[in-house]
């Protein structure tokens, strides 16, 4: 999977997490705020991929 796949995927998942926290179900609150945190860390595997590819080019 490419960076530009990985941060697309995980903004997308970080969103519907995000709306699913603003529930009043406890159970999708809590599948909410784990959907979020694994949207946050396929962006950040992204922008890693990215800064590691970007140093690789200049060298």
């Amino acid at each position: 999977m490419t960076w530009r796949k990985r941060i697309i995927i995980g903004v997308s998942i970080t969103f519907s997490g995000l709306l699913l926290s603003l529930t009043k179900n406890l159970f999708l609150e809590i599948l909410g705020l784990i959907f979020v945190l694994t949207g946050f860390i396929l962006v950040l595997q992204g922008v890693y991929i990215y800064s590691i590819e970007k140093i690789l080019r200049k060298s």
